[in-house]
């Protein structure tokens, strides 16, 4: 009797260290099944390959992701809009995308796995923060570069007959958001860039000739300094709410001094706290920052959120998205360059589905301010008055979403883009400069 428990207690124990062995070998299969996915996407990302990118997934070409990854590595696309030499800014930038992935960061649970990863580049922002007189300086201080870039992304996958496939890519457009940027390369007496040959150029100036900032300048930037100490919690929280850099100083109104442009948490002890903008102008005379703009619950946790701002010759202009899927409003505020709100212009767009006939309907309403309040308005009304100012954009100064093909406001992705950065990255820039 002992010996027979004695046989089926080895017996037992081989077949439990032989279904550990084989759940062990399954798994290491799928992991490295997904990391073999994630280096050929990663490849792909560094040739600028679409094609190659959408091949690792299971998306449907009227996905939004589907589209953006085909917009965001459209070369063809950037060379209608930049020279061929800023072409090749962005190849090479892109060249240098490789990735890591720490011990234990790929979870699998059924047929999904989740992998968060680093993306890593050269680092362009500082090289493209200088003045250049040759488009080939640009990218020799791009190849001489040993600063490094990281964009942290998180990769969802699944499971299917032919292999694993990526569901999501979450952070894609802040890693390439070299796309929407330009260094400042001025070809004396060409009046395309040297401002000096050209009295339209639009872009704002912080100095003096002596290329030093100037006395209310860094007075400015000392300011804004000290008053971010008091919205660090807020701002940070809303940084790791929504996953996104949420500050800004550009000088909106090119008077010589930036505005300090920030979002932050409306509750900073609530992880699922909205988020509300705001845009704070120097006070020489109170020696401190004013408050000019503030438009409450710009992102929130529901269903994101959203928005994207840019200047033209003569107005500040704020388009928010918000709202369900089923009731999307888009609301366009217009200040004009004293920060006094001008006119406002809402889209609200409405989706219906009928399930038995399997129809899916979408129908508009246009809304207008005036001085008795919001009334609607006829659609060519509303449309021509947006894609007036989106005519007239000269810089986008930030945003968390920009708008896709075929909308209203797209052409808003050609104009020279501002890009937010992080609550530390604008400190240590204000410090450097105040």
């Amino acid at each position: 009797m002992h010996l027979f428990k004695k046989a089926a207690a080895a017996v037992l124990a081989v077949s439990m260290a032989a279904g550990f062995t084989g759940c062990f070998k399954n798994e290491k299969k799928n992991i490295d099944a997904i990391i073999k996915v994630t280096d050929q996407y990663v490849e792909a990302l560094s040739n600028f390959d679409a094609e190659g990118v959408l091949e690792l997934t299971n998306w449907e070409e009227d996905d939004d992701q589907y589209k953006e990854v085909e917009k965001i590595l459209d070369l063809d696309f950037y060379s209608t809009q930049v020279t061929k030499e800023e072409i090749e800014y962005y190849k090479y930038i892109a060249s240098t995308i490789t990735y890591s992935y720490e011990d234990g960061r790929i979870t699998i649970k059924d047929d999904e796995a989740t992998l968060k990863i680093q993306y890593k580049m050269v680092n362009w922002k500082p090289v493209f923060a200088e003045t250049y007189d040759d488009f080939d300086e640009v990218l020799k201080a791009l190849k001489s570069s040993d600063d490094t870039l990281i964009v942290k992304d998180t990769l969802k996958f699944e499971k299917e007959k032919d292999g694993w496939k990526l569901t999501e890519i979450s952070k894609l457009n802040e890693a390439f958001s070299f796309v929407y940027a330009l260094p400042n390369v001025v070809l004396p007496n060409d009046p395309a860039t040297d401002p000096t040959a050209d009295p339209t150029d639009t872009e704002p100036s912080t100095t003096d000739p002596n290329n030093q900032y100037t006395a209310l300048y860094k007075e400015a930037c000392a300011s804004y300094l000290f008053f971010l100490g008091s919205q660090e919690a807020a701002i940070k929280k809303a940084e790791k709410i929504y996953g996104k850099s949420f500050c800004n100083c550009y000088d909106i109104n090119s008077d010589g001094v930036p505005e300090l442009i920030f979002v932050s948490a409306d509750k900073p002890d609530d992880d699922y706290s909205s988020a509300s903008l705001h845009i704070y102008q120097y006070n020489e005379y109170a020696g401190e920052p004013i408050e000019v703009i503030t438009i409450k619950e710009i992102a929130y946790t529901a269903e994101g959120g959203s928005f994207f701002m840019y200047t033209t010759a003569s107005n500040l202009v704020i388009t928010t998205h918000s709202g369900e899927s089923s009731n999307h409003h888009v609301v366009t505020y217009i200040y004009d360059l004293h920060f006094n709100l001008s006119d406002t212009y809402q889209r609200d767009e409405h989706y219906t589905y009928d399930p038995n006939t399997d129809k899916e309907t979408v129908t508009y309403d246009y809304y207008q301010s005036t001085a008795n309040g919001t009334v609607s308005c006829d659609e060519a009304v509303y449309k021509n008055a947006i894609q007036k100012l989106v005519e007239k954009a000269l810089v986008v100064i930030g945003y968390d979403y920009l708008p896709v093909k075929d909308s209203l406001e797209y052409a808003i992705n050609n104009v020279t883009m501002k890009l937010f950065t992080s609550y530390d990255e604008i400190t240590a820039e204000l410090k450097a400069q105040g």
